[in-house]
């Protein structure tokens, strides 16, 4: 699909959640996209990819009656007032939150703008990387315009923090944070988070943070690259997750972090994140560059970096890099 085809299958999606359980042609499908027919069933096998539940017969197509779309009204009573006061706009396919999101802010959007989306078509990871976002999990992005200069390692620790909060709250599950930006359970990376700065000279314009989390997406679906290492909240409770419930937990938690953040109370924060941290203490492998580097996890700087000790007495301190845990 091209770059703007998601919005063909946003718009299918938002006519068969509206149509009332009633079949929907092609041709209706194709006059109300103003899409070519091929546009169409494009867009249609690549939401089937994704595992959006829409039936197909020979009359057209049907979004199934279980299917388990965002409530945004229970989502918004379970926001509670804070520092951030959240704005978000619901997508059922984009190809990015992310992306979304960053141009928004160019636009002078207002802090707490979220887009929140039940499939993403090209989700981004670090490093550019591609994250596979299939329906009913948890992909959002929100921009924050702090008032002081932060670390943009300590705002991707305050996001994964909140997932375990949020995790902790509404599952009963324990999770911890894998450095740098990682969420895992019993080792198997169930959430991740993404923070892109924008500076504007040397001052911090803003922060689009983006939280990806396997709510209740069926694991089959994720490439066999990453399905050994992954696991979802629905895998480990046995039962669905309530969605609404995880995204408000975990924005407001959000907000009580940065709010921290934003009154110079960082080191409350590292000091959660070590207690919740499973790469210290590890043997870690670690590529800078063409250079790997091996040693043990010590510590969190209050900056959010990591210090690793490549030898006895020696240590480097790491922002961002790729780290592997070692046997």
């Amino acid at each position: 699909m091209a770059t703007q085809d998601w919005r063909v299958g946003n718009q299918i999606c938002q006519i068969l959640s509206s149509s009332g359980q009633k079949v929907v042609s092609l041709s209706y499908l194709c006059s109300e996209t103003r899409a070519q027919p091929s546009e169409v069933r494009a867009a249609l096998r690549k939401l089937g990819e994704l595992g959006c539940p829409i039936s197909h017969g020979r009359e057209g197509y049907l979004l199934e009656p279980d299917a388990q779309l965002l409530e945004m009204d229970e989502l918004t009573r379970n926001l509670r007032p804070g520092l951030v006061r959240w704005a978000i706009t619901y997508f059922f396919y984009i190809n990015s939150t992310q992306s979304a999101v960053r141009a928004m802010a160019e636009r002078d959007a207002h802090e707490g703008t979220t887009v929140l989306a039940e499939m993403q078509s090209r989700g981004v990871g670090r490093l550019g990387r591609n994250w596979s976002s299939p329906y009913c999990g948890i992909w959002l992005s929100s921009l924050l315009r702090p008032r002081r200069t932060l670390e943009n390692q300590l705002l991707t620790i305050a996001a994964s923090l909140a997932i375990t909060r949020a995790v902790s709250a509404v599952c009963g599950i324990k999770s911890e944070l894998k450095w740098p930006n990682d969420v895992q359970i019993g080792g198997r990376k169930v959430a991740g988070v993404l923070g892109t700065s924008e500076y504007r000279g040397e001052r911090l314009r803003s922060v689009a943070v983006g939280l990806g989390i396997n709510a209740n997406i069926d694991l089959n679906l994720l490439p066999g690259s990453f399905r050994d290492q992954a696991t979802s909240l629905k895998a480990e409770l046995g039962a669905k997750v309530d969605r609404e419930q995880l995204i408000a937990s975990a924005l407001n938690n959000l907000s009580s972090l940065y709010a921290k953040l934003e009154r110079a109370e960082e080191d409350e924060i590292v000091d959660e994140a070590r207690k919740n941290c499973s790469t210290l203490g590890r043997r870690i492998q670690v590529r800078m560059g063409s250079r790997l580097l091996k040693g043990v996890a010590q510590d969190l700087d209050r900056d959010g970096s990591l210090i690793l000790e490549v030898e006895e007495g020696r240590t480097v301190r790491l922002y961002s890099h790729d780290v592997s845990l070692l046997p």
